[in-house]
């Protein structure tokens, strides 16, 4: 069987115990979204420790095979765990929705320039920000749906409250400017429905993060 070895960056977007095994989805920097099976994670604390949680920044060592749908995880070591984000409610909640768009609009096996240094630089400003504010979501699903080509035009998206427009497209220009707080749930709500519309699948993690935050 045809098998290929490699080391490469990653975020852990899910990990699932089956039995002594863990099922993982990670995005990685050089080949995308990758299923994977770390054999025995669960009694192997030298070959990957505390590092497969999700919103983790890992170097994983990848035996990946073309021929079947789920490759190996064969180590793990951890970069970044993000302490801060998921040591807050708000935070988690907003960084849990960025990997659940990853998921629904990165098919697995699939590999979208930028969308791994996106997902990096959101979850490390999520990290290291002095307060929580979910225009930084709205900014990465934003840029998520642009990145990957299915952004339409302003008045296709339906609800988006015209009064956001230019500092959407501001956004676009790297030019910040905060949404007005009492436009800022109708603009994500506008966004997500795209999210769902291109992926046919609900944003579950959205209804999560509205319980986490009291909405």
């Amino acid at each position: 069987m045809n098998r290929e070895s490699v080391f490469d960056e990653a975020i852990v977007l899910t990990s699932t115990d089956v039995r002594d095994d863990r099922i993982v989805h990670l995005l990685t920097e050089s080949h995308g979204r990758l299923p994977l099976v770390a054999r025995r994670a669960r009694k192997s604390a030298r070959r990957f420790g505390g590092d497969l949680q999700p919103l983790t920044h890992i170097g994983a060592t990848l035996t990946l095979r073309p021929t079947q749908d789920l490759g190996l995880l064969d180590g793990a070591v951890a970069r970044h765990g993000f302490p801060r984000l998921k040591g807050d409610l708000e935070r988690f909640g907003y960084a849990c929705v960025m990997a659940d768009v990853v998921t629904h609009l990165i098919v697995p096996h699939g590999h979208e320039p930028g969308v791994y240094a996106l997902l990096l630089r959101a979850l490390t400003h999520l990290d290291q920000a002095p307060e929580a504010d979910e225009d930084v979501l709205a900014l990465f699903e934003l840029r998520m749906l642009r990145g990957l080509g299915v952004l339409p035009s302003w008045e296709a998206l339906p609800g988006l409250p015209a009064a956001v427009i230019p500092t959407l497209e501001g956004w676009l220009l790297s030019e910040w400017s905060p949404l007005p707080r009492d436009l800022q749930r109708r603009t994500l709500t506008s966004l997500e429905g795209l999210i769902q519309g291109v992926s046919g699948r609900l944003l579950r993690s959205r209804a999560v993060l509205d319980e986490l935050v009291g909405r």
